[in-house]
């Protein structure tokens, strides 16, 4: 069950090993869009909508991935 909050929401296209690089873009992100006394949580939420069991290609995987933002 995902807590209910605010969370920022982007998606990740590629392989796993690469999510990490869209955490850190979609922290750099988060600068410009909330409010100046607004963080985002050091964890992420990750649910894959593409992954092995429906694509052989790793680089065609896809993962929404959600960060809690705190007021």
């Amino acid at each position: 069950v995902i807590p209910p909050a605010d969370y920022l929401v982007g998606f990740h296209h590629g392989s796993y090993e690469s999510i990490y690089d869209t955490f850190e873009k979609m922290r750099q992100a988060a600068g410009g869009l909330l409010d100046e006394h607004d963080t985002i949580g050091d964890e992420a939420l990750t649910v894959n909508i593409i992954d092995q069991l429906v694509e052989e290609n790793r680089d065609s995987f896809v993962t929404k991935v959600m960060m809690k933002i705190y007021h």
